[in-house]
């Protein structure tokens, strides 16, 4: 790969170390709830940048098997769009809110999990005690949801999406982008390449039929991937660092470069997505 690419994988690989530390360094301690899943989700982000490397051929995290390595663009676009993905849910769960806001966001996000756990054993388990359990823990969650005074005040179309557990967070992507200093067309620029890839899309099929190892194209296309996989990394570690005010020597100076970097070149419409040639 070129020697820009081993640059940015390098950084990614720092990023990943420091996000390490701090998820350990964090680890049981007491917090509110949203705190605990920040940091849940904050570790789910930082193991998502491993697995990335692990697949990215320059990175020292990969390695052959049986003497051949893989050039998966698949893998690394869509472990990169789970990135931006939970980068967005991280930043939902870091900002500041009051007691009765955390507490709607409680019931959404609740109410969202034990429908998809009964959906599940639906499917599944039908004749299981856990789906007779799960139900009724769904319909008290749901009670209390529907009697939420702020949940009552927001948009039938957003109760809606939320009751029909089409919705598990109260901002969309686009507004979550606005908070974190994400350019929305990028986002959704971005977003829509990855997951073209993440699924088993025509433009995907096609796109694979022209990879080719260490060639000019492919190298851009994992380009691609690694350099938002850096730039929603280096969001995450400032969001979780601001909200549980960690010490300062476990962020380590790699970070600190690449937050700078990456908070100017989010709100950048010409960033590197735009210009593959």
């Amino acid at each position: 790969m070129t020697t820009k690419n081993n640059e940015k994988v390098t950084a990614l690989e720092s990023l990943w170390a420091c996000g390490m530390d701090l998820s350990v360094h964090h680890q049981g301690k007491p917090c509110e709830w949203q705190e605990y899943v920040a940091s849940m989700v904050f570790t789910k982000s930082v193991l998502n940048a491993g697995s990335l490397l692990r697949v990215t051929p320059s990175s020292r995290f990969c390695s052959s098997i049986d003497g051949i390595v893989a050039w998966d663009l698949c893998s690394v676009a869509s472990i990169a769009r789970n990135i931006i993905e939970t980068y967005l849910t991280l930043h939902y769960f870091c900002q500041s809110l009051s007691d009765t806001e955390w507490q709607l966001r409680k019931l959404v996000w609740q109410f969202h999990e034990i429908s998809e756990r009964v959906a599940m054993a639906t499917a599944c388990i039908p004749n299981s005690g856990l789906l007779a359990k799960a139900n009724t823990e769904q319909k008290k969650v749901k009670s209390a949801l529907i009697g939420n005074p702020d949940f009552q005040k927001l948009p039938t179309s957003l109760q809606n999406g939320i009751l029909k557990c089409r919705r598990s967070r109260l901002l969309s992507n686009e507004e979550l982008c606005v908070s974190a200093g994400i350019s929305v067309n990028y986002h959704k620029g971005m977003f829509k390449y990855l997951s073209n890839h993440t699924h088993t899309s025509p433009f995907s099929i096609s796109d694979l039929d022209s990879v080719r190892t260490a060639q000019p194209d492919t190298i851009c296309a994992f380009n691609v991937a690694v350099d938002t996989a850096l730039g929603h990394t280096a969001l995450a570690l400032r969001d979780f660092s601001k909200m549980f005010q960690s010490p300062k020597h476990l962020i380590a100076e790699t970070a600190v470069t690449q937050i700078g970097l990456w908070e100017g070149i989010f709100l950048w419409e010409k960033s590197s997505f735009y210009n593959l040639k």
